[in-house]
């Protein structure tokens, strides 16, 4: 079965995207130099490095969600081009210790999804909570860093009024314009979540509008077809910390196109 999924999907890749350029976006979380540490949302850096000179030297073309941005706006993209984002969620501060200098190393871009409510605290949403990065660490991040939405307080948006997100992103928003932090107004939601109500959800996608917010992220496991079907369903590839380098290469390789 597994060969199976693998052979098919590669033909939905090869044939009915022949000549069409795709968006794989990478989602992490925590890095540790402790191997004991390692779980779902928690990789080792040693892994994160293998990963990273994997993407290296493989046929990504590995962007910023500037040029992103440039290239939606242009609609320059390339045919067969394999476009690849890095996104880390929540802006703990072992991306700041461990993180960032692999990604300086190897002059990778990086966007990192930050709820403003908790900087210079700890992840209280978390069962065992991390410290999170501080506001002067995040001011003086390295070229290639950016910073973007993830709503005020951590809030999964599913279940909740157009009015209390509206207050979140307002809170967000006005958290980066305040501190001058070098920022992009996408949007990753909180545990994947949106209204599963369509008419709420068509709501959601108004507001973002109103904000001129250009992205918002969703997890889906599956690779983006270009040009984008919908700036705000873009899915993500969940990275896990257990994932060897063959599953990581399996993901890349064999998920679904939207």
């Amino acid at each position: 079965m597994n060969f199976l999924h693998k052979a098919l999907t590669t033909l939905q890749k090869n044939v009915l995207h022949a000549s069409q350029a795709s968006l794989t976006v990478l989602m992490y979380h925590k890095v540790t130099s402790n191997l004991k540490k390692v779980d779902d949302l928690t990789i080792s850096v040693t892994t994160l490095e293998n990963q990273f000179q994997y993407l290296k030297n493989s046929n990504y073309t590995i962007i910023s969600i500037q040029e992103l941005t440039q290239l939606l706006l242009e609609d320059s993209f390339v045919k067969n081009t394999n476009y690849l984002l890095l996104t880390f969620d929540d802006g703990y501060l072992n991306n700041y210790e461990l993180a960032f200098p692999l990604l300086q190393h190897y002059q990778l871009p990086a966007l990192i999804f930050l709820p403003t409510a908790y900087i210079g605290k700890t992840s209280a949403w978390d069962t065992n909570a991390k410290p999170i990065m501080s506001l002067p660490q995040i001011q003086n991040s390295p070229i290639g860093i950016t910073y973007a939405l993830h709503s005020h307080t951590h809030l999964n948006f599913q279940d909740q009024s157009i009015t209390t997100i509206k207050k979140e992103l307002e809170s967000n928003i006005n958290f980066f314009q305040k501190n001058n932090i070098s920022s992009n107004l996408s949007l990753a939601y909180p545990y994947g979540g949106r209204p599963k109500n369509t008419i709420l959800k068509k709501k959601l996608f108004q507001l973002l509008k109103s904000y001129s917010i250009p992205f918002a992220f969703r997890i889906g496991n599956k690779i983006n077809a270009l040009p984008l079907k919908n700036n705000y369903e873009i899915h993500r590839i969940d990275i896990k910390g257990k994932n060897t380098l063959e599953n990581f290469k399996n993901k890349l390789n064999y998920s679904y196109w939207v």
